[in-house]
């Protein structure tokens, strides 16, 4: 798995301006993608041939549709049709292979997973993110890093209208739609392209993020980007003209506000009319759903090797992926 570096900490979210009920004053919506500290992002989508080695050594039994009528069943194709639990088993497993704790925290004897936040006495709690242990290397892309590594210009400071280079402005037309390669974006397509052939590259140097799969992020659910069947772009927000009725100036007013839904952690919410390539976007899951079109895309922290993985006395109360327990008696035997 190749990683890129994002920098540039401390810049600030997206925030689009929509006018509501005063021409002069208007209203910010705030997208995010603000991240206060330097991490590594996975330049692709995680593919189906990474899932399936992290089975063959961990027996995670992370469970991947079959996508063989739309041709993405190969090994480089994104790893689609998992739940938001199977991408935590994934990246669990990855800590615990290379000696970390486990980034998210399961029960053994839930019939259905169950996603718990940890809590102030457990080793590696952050009071700003009790989802993710503080000690994990490994994570799942939070709607911010997401958001960041996809559209925010470290140049310009500013973000791009689509992941684009440095060079893209705002407003340049969109990128062309591909069935694999380095130019444009997966999207409009029959079925997906392998991960490292997925378009263009980002400010940053990620591939993918304007289309090929949608990506399930860290934050209570919700999935990033577009898919290999988007169109061009679609608002993510539902909204009318009306007139000021100081001015007459015709105004557009929201009536559907975006919200990132961040620590909603286990509970169905309806989802956002979204389906686009554009910085808008994103769609909001329950954390059980397997849809066809999701994967999703790791994060690596800068974290020092501390403690190692917890003792299995430990590891009897974290499911860590259902699969921990082999990876560690593998590891002994």
């Amino acid at each position: 798995m190749e990683f890129v570096r994002v920098g540039n900490p401390g810049n600030l979210a997206k925030e689009t301006a929509h006018w509501g009920k005063s021409f002069f004053y208007p209203d910010y919506i705030n997208q995010g993608g603000a991240v206060g500290y330097t991490y590594d992002i996975a330049k692709t989508e995680v593919s189906r041939i990474m899932v399936a080695k992290v089975n063959a050594e961990s027996f995670a039994a992370i469970n991947m549709q079959d996508l063989s009528s739309l041709g993405g069943n190969g090994p480089n194709r994104p790893a689609t049709g998992l739940s938001w639990y199977d991408a935590a088993k994934f990246v669990n497993e990855l800590n615990l292979a290379q000696g970390y704790r486990p980034a998210y925290k399961f029960r053994v004897g839930d019939p259905v997973p169950i996603l718990y936040q940890w809590e102030s006495g457990d080793i590696g709690y952050n009071a700003a993110n009790p989802l993710r242990n503080s000690t994990a290397k490994y994570a799942i892309a939070s709607s911010d890093e997401w958001y960041k590594a996809a559209f925010y210009s470290p140049t310009k400071a500013a973000y791009n209208f689509y992941p684009q280079p440095d060079d893209g402005i705002d407003g340049a037309p969109p990128p062309t739609p591909v069935a694999g390669g380095t130019l444009g974006a997966v999207y409009g397509q029959t079925g997906p392209a392998d991960v490292n052939n997925a378009g263009g590259l980002s400010a940053y140097g990620t591939m993918g993020q304007g289309g090929n799969a949608y990506e399930w992020t860290e934050s209570g659910g919700r999935v990033e980007g577009g898919w290999w069947g988007s169109e061009i772009s679609t608002n993510d927000w539902k909204g009318h003209w009306e007139s000021l009725e100081e001015s007459g100036f015709p105004i557009w007013v929201v009536d559907q506000e975006i919200t990132r839904y961040a620590q909603d952690l286990d509970y169905f919410v309806a989802p956002e009319l979204s389906d686009s390539l554009e910085q808008l976007g994103g769609l909001v899951l329950d954390l059980n759903d397997k849809t066809y079109a999701t994967g999703f895309r790791v994060v690596s922290l800068n974290v020092p090797l501390t403690g190692g993985i917890p003792e299995p006395s430990a590891l009897s109360l974290l499911a860590v992926g259902l699969g921990g327990l082999a990876v560690i008696r593998r590891r002994r035997s």
